[in-house]
């Protein structure tokens, strides 16, 4: 079995942006996901949005392995190996301004407060929260599929969704926010500097 995938897309100049991890827009989202296993798995495309967080549960049960524990991620094997795709579900995704936490920088930048913006999807329909700039968005991606045209009035609250996927990052962050970290060497901070994770 032979699996391809990414972490994250790349914008290239959409939106104003060059890179990753600062907006919600598909460029950034959109990632590639394959899995080629010859004579198991027939050539062909799924439709619906998957995620990384469902590789685990997905090669687990094509192999017939039971978890060992909880996988938050659900299985595509079935609509793999011919079968029904799973029904649509709402997505969250988060864009952070920072991901390394090692102990290397001032502690008022804790992951909590590096959070830009959250995110839904489900069935083509994304709503976007910029945090600290109180900005609203909602997008239709299959009659603008650019993101474009922004369908939130001024004014327009968040949906409950939208709310609860902010609460549940926020709650995650400030977890991770408490755990107690490994300071990072100088060298492992400057490759990190380097890759454009640390500033």
């Amino acid at each position: 079995m032979i699996v391809f995938a990414a972490d994250h897309g790349e914008s290239l100049g959409e939106h104003h942006f060059w890179g990753h991890g600062r907006y919600l827009y598909e460029p950034s989202l959109r990632i590639p996901m394959g899995l080629v296993w010859k004579n198991r798995v027939p050539a062909g495309t799924v439709a619906p949005q998957a995620t990384l967080l469902d590789l685990a549960p997905t090669l687990l049960d094509l192999v017939d392995v039971e978890p060992a524990f909880y996988l938050p991620g659900i299985s595509w094997a079935e609509a793999l190996t011919g079968g029904v795709p799973p029904e649509e579900r709402l997505l969250c995704y988060q864009a952070h301004k920072g991901a390394v936490h090692g102990g290397s920088h001032d502690s008022d930048r804790a992951r909590s407060k590096g959070l830009l913006a959250v995110g839904v999807v489900r069935e083509g329909r994304k709503e976007i929260l910029r945090v600290h700039k109180k900005n609203h968005l909602i997008f239709l991606l299959g009659e603008d599929p650019g993101e474009v045209r922004n369908l939130a009035e001024p004014g327009d609250p968040p949906s409950e969704a939208l709310l609860t996927c902010l609460a549940t990052v926020s709650e995650g962050l400030g977890n991770l926010d408490r755990l107690v970290t490994k300071k990072l060497d100088d060298e492992t901070v400057e490759k990190l500097r380097a890759l454009g994770y640390l500033d």
